[in-house]
């Protein structure tokens, strides 16, 4: 005996209206980037060995939303770290969503610095292993629930209540043994309709 079909559910219900885009060409736009730079399109972070560096957007402000930005792996190798900061309130409190170049994807919530894993690491054929590649990077949220993708895949969900809203960010985190450069590009931030 068979079961019937079911439908598959939309992992992104309320998408709206394009809230906001970014090209990369207005430094200005982002924090701390010290010897790092925005050119050409990129937002490029680079990280000596053992060193972790992040960069917040100075303007966006986001509760409800879907952001998606392509992280361009030149340089990447084992346990170095890249990814997406999410409703971030300042350098120290944020959501992180993080890949590594081992193909391991995991979610933790900074809080003054403290780390909370909300996702525990795992591995996925979505990450890439390594540089030269690339991947998008994908977030919806919406209240207390935030769901990651790559490259269009759902990964997981990660429920906290602490943080409704902040600002994006990127960063990178070089392991003890070799440096890091990760480039990012096409952020765009689309409205969610909790209720649609």
């Amino acid at each position: 005996m068979s079961l019937p079909p079911t439908a598959t559910p939309d992992l992104l219900p309320g998408l709206g209206d394009v809230l906001y885009t970014d090209d990369f060409t207005d430094p200005k736009n982002w924090s701390d980037l010290g010897t790092d730079s925005v050119r050409e399109g990129r937002l490029t972070l680079a990280a000596s060995p053992g060193i972790y560096q992040i960069s917040l957007h100075q303007e966006l402000l986001v509760s409800d939303f879907y952001a998606e930005i392509t992280a361009h792996l030149s340089l990447c190798r084992g346990a170095d770290e890249y990814g997406l900061l999410v409703r971030a309130a300042s350098p120290t409190t944020y959501y992180r969503f993080t890949l590594n170049c081992n193909g391991e994807i995991n979610a933790d919530r900074i809080l003054n610095s403290a780390r909370t894993p909300l996702q525990l690491p795992f591995t996925t054929i979505d990450a890439p292993h390594g540089g030269p590649s690339e991947v998008k990077i994908a977030v919806w949220a919406v209240g207390r629930e935030m769901r990651f993708f790559l490259n269009g895949h759902y990964q997981f969900t990660a429920d906290d209540p602490v943080m409704p809203n902040g600002t994006l960010g990127v960063f990178v985190r070089a392991s003890e043994d070799s440096p890091i450069t990760i480039s990012f590009s096409n952020l765009v931030v689309r409205a969610v309709n909790p209720n649609p």
